[in-house]
């Protein structure tokens, strides 16, 4: 089981972020998702692969290929038909910027209409 486990060391090599980073994702979460460890209170953090997968599925963009291939050596394979799209449409932050954006786009619409009711109003005077 210990081999199956991975260390803020471990992680933070194969992503090629801080250590803190990796502390960080397990503080306070990146995208809405946190990298859960094992005991939360142990002196040494581990990390699952089911856990790290899960998080790397919500962050692509810190799987690298280093990462990606010692998860399929433990055989947690992250998202082998899923696009980068695909994982962005999951993720939290891209969803709430969409809708944001959506919102934006309704509000211009309404605009642009006043506009041109305030145009016509005034061409009739």
């Amino acid at each position: 089981m210990q081999n199956e486990l991975f260390s803020v060391e471990m992680i933070a090599g194969l992503c090629d972020v801080n250590l803190e980073t990796v502390r960080r994702w397990r503080k306070w979460g990146r995208n809405g998702i946190k990298l859960e460890a094992v005991d939360p209170e142990a002196p040494e953090l581990t990390f699952t692969a089911e856990a790290l997968t899960r998080f790397l599925n919500a962050n692509p963009k810190y799987l690298t290929e280093s990462m990606r291939q010692e998860l399929e050596r433990k055989q947690q394979p992250v998202a082998p038909s899923e696009t980068a799209l695909e994982a962005l449409k999951d993720n939290y932050v891209y969803n709430l910027l969409k809708e944001k954006r959506d919102l934006l786009s309704q509000q211009l619409k309404e605009l642009e209409k006043e506009l041109n009711r305030m145009e016509k109003e005034a061409e009739g005077k």
